[in-house]
């Protein structure tokens, strides 16, 4: 069945403006798939600080417990009081955000017990400091267990969530390569149809072309 220039004209820019849609569609696609993504990311890099937060604060708590042990100092239980509200926070927020991450939430779930028991053990020793002898909060000090400790599995918690910001880094940039191929191939092909929907007129507008330059203007003398 032959198609008439009109029909072939209708018929490829038909193709071409769907190719230019559906590249319209996959820009809007991938462009929400990013910005999920660095959403993403964004939530991964905030635990990342919280957990490098957790471990300085929890070794300031030591610090300051230690200090009072030693000078019964004020400052140092308002840091180890500053310092057990800044850990609790932390982990708080890291729960919150992990509800879809399993391995995280086993991990808070043994964490969380340690770290207690951690701040628990400190505030044994300044009470027994203060109630008792420095040399009983000093014995309640050098108590405190070592392994395992928040450290390891701070560790590891950290290694998971850099784990997790690979995995989307590498999502974000395969979502981006195979979109932007697809968007330049799809509006270069729209384009090469666009051309080839004008040919059917090519003929047509050379004929007119030429025969506009090639008529001879009226002489006005003729007129006279």
């Amino acid at each position: 069945m032959a198609f008439t220039p009109v029909q072939k004209l209708s018929i490829t820019s038909g193709m071409a403006m769907a190719l230019l849609g559906s590249a319209g569609v996959v820009a809007y696609l991938s462009t929400s798939q990013l910005m999920d993504a660095q959403a993403a990311a964004a939530i991964t890099n905030a635990n990342i600080a919280r957990l490098d937060r957790v471990l300085v604060r929890s070794a300031d708590a030591e610090g300051a417990a230690r200090r009072y042990v030693e000078t019964m100092g004020a400052g140092s239980l308002a840091l180890l009081d500053s310092a057990q509200n800044d850990v609790e926070y932390a982990l708080d927020s890291i729960r919150v955000v992990s509800e879809d991450h399993p391995v995280q939430r086993r991990y808070l779930d043994t964490l969380g017990p340690i770290v207690g028991a951690r701040f628990r053990d400190l505030r044994q020793a300044a009470i027994a400091r203060r109630l008792a002898t420095r040399d009983s909060a000093t014995k309640l000090l050098a108590a405190l267990p070592k392994a395992p400790g928040p450290e390891r599995l701070l560790a590891d918690m950290r290694a998971e969530e850099v784990r997790v910001l690979g995995e989307r880094s590498r999502l974000m940039a395969n979502s981006a390569r195979t979109s932007r191929v697809f968007i330049v191939g799809g509006s270069l092909f729209a384009f090469l149809l666009a051309l080839v929907a004008l040919q059917p007129l090519r003929g047509s507008v050379e004929r007119r072309i030429t025969q506009r330059l090639t008529q001879v203007p009226a002489d006005p003398d003729d007129s006279q």
